[in-house]
């Protein structure tokens, strides 16, 4: 006597294959089935698994999913690398103040910011890392 246990699909598995059936529809129609099917609260909320739906499913639909690229040296964490690598004379608390100096970021971001540059810094022994 075999003993089967049927397991029930998450959220994520059943939204993966209501867009495999529905991609063909318009945008306001696939979310309105996934409001319905999924028992969605709100149309950010379908807009979200109707995305990860679509990345999960490009490879085999061939459908194109635009993934954002953002530009490391425009964001904090990315500057505030830039600083460190660039100043390996300074203590952690000049650093710190450089940074709060230079990206206006308040003493605990600062603090923060010098503890994940300290971790990922790669190249000569540096001042700021304890």
């Amino acid at each position: 006597m075999a003993f089967t246990m049927s397991v029930k699909k998450t959220k994520k598995e059943r939204a993966i294959t209501l867009y495999e059936q529905n991609h063909h529809l318009p945008l306001d129609k696939v979310m309105r089935v996934f409001m319905n099917e999924l028992n969605l609260p709100s149309e950010n909320s379908a807009r979200t698994y109707i995305s990860m739906s679509k990345k999960a499913l490009s490879d085999k639909l061939h459908i194109k999913y635009k993934s954002r690229k953002i530009d490391s040296r425009k964001t904090k964490r990315g500057q505030a690398m830039e600083l460190f690598v660039n100043n390996i004379t300074l203590t952690r608390q000049e650093m710190i103040e450089l940074f709060v100096d230079k990206l206006t970021m308040t003493q605990a971001s600062a603090a923060t910011h010098c503890s994940q540059c300290s971790h990922e810094y790669v190249g000569p022994k540096h001042k700021a890392i304890v």
